[in-house]
């Protein structure tokens, strides 16, 4: 991209020469001038950004193990995506399986309480009608 820019530059330079006469009101080598000039500051920046994010990307990769030579971005963050997903499963079943078990226990705690009410009934109807 930057070669390009500098092509178009060079060009540019030979087309729109101070030799050449331009109509009093062509504008297109200032504005193509000015937008190679914004665009060479901005690929630049571009440039920088990204090589520091291919550092950084090395360096990540490294510290969880894999190789940065031929660990492909696509291939290093879905292992993290299928780990959230699996993780985030998983918590939703636990917090089900956590759901099932106090309405069990609960149920029981229900349960047991009516049978001793039951038990406790028929031993007092019984003692009744034992004397």
């Amino acid at each position: 991209m930057g070669i390009k820019l500098n092509d178009l530059s060079v060009e540019l330079g030979k087309h729109f020469n101070s030799d050449v006469e331009l109509e009093p009101d062509d504008r297109f080598p200032m504005v193509m001038n000015s937008f190679v000039d914004k665009s060479r500051v901005k690929f630049e920046t571009l440039k920088l950004a990204y090589t520091s994010m291919e550092v950084e990307f090395k360096a990540i990769v490294t510290y969880f193990g894999e190789d940065p030579n031929s660990t492909k971005p696509d291939e290093f963050f879905s292992i993290f995506k299928t780990f959230t997903t699996s993780f985030e499963r998983a918590r939703l079943d636990l917090k089900k399986q956590k759901e099932l078990e106090s309405k069990r226990k609960k149920r029981e705690s229900v349960c047991s309480l009516y049978v001793t009410n039951l038990l406790a009934s028929y031993f007092m109807i019984k003692s009744r009608l034992v004397y």
